[in-house]
């Protein structure tokens, strides 16, 4: 099944291609996601449904504004200056939350850090919207965050609607 396609558009292209190239996945495996969208199971990455589930944060790895808890931008590790800069995957900095949403509900603010949804460790903005897929609307997840003065705090939050981009 081809996945994507280029051509050299007049010398447009990535270096190193040739004029024109063509990108595929195994029809074994485009079959094997098509059955389960069919069966409405989804998976770890795969969304099923017209509406994503979300918290109600919008987050990012660089949390810079605080240090604290941000694996890409600024301090990874509690307490250090934002401006040392760590890899060390301590959550999802949040830059701003949804009023009247979950999140907005249980007390996340803007300048706090996911660290855990359901059990499992965020470790960063993207694998903190992986770990969403699964998800309904409506759905009830466990979340941990630690707010810009280092608390950490615990919520049970009823995930929103959204259109999937």
């Amino acid at each position: 099944m081809d996945a994507a396609a280029s051509s050299g558009n007049g010398g447009f292209g990535f270096g190193g291609q040739s004029a024109n190239e063509g990108y595929a996945i195994p029809i074994e495996d485009a079959l094997a996601i098509a059955k389960k969208i069919q069966s409405g199971d989804g998976g770890a990455t795969i969304h099923v449904g017209a509406h994503a589930a979300i918290m109600g944060v919008s987050v990012s790895d660089d949390g810079s504004a605080n240090g604290y808890g941000d694996p890409t931008g600024g301090n990874g590790d509690f307490g250090g200056p934002a401006a040392q800069g760590s890899s060390s995957g301590n959550g999802a900095y949040v830059q701003d939350v949804q009023s009247g949403s979950g999140a907005d509900d249980a007390g996340i603010t803007a300048g706090s850090t996911v660290t855990n949804v359901d059990g499992t460790a965020v470790t960063s903005a993207t694998q903190l919207t992986h770990l969403m897929v699964p998800y309904q609307p409506s759905d009830s997840v466990k979340v941990t965050w630690t707010d810009s003065s280092g608390q950490s705090h615990t919520a049970t939050i009823e995930l929103g609607s959204s259109t999937p981009s």
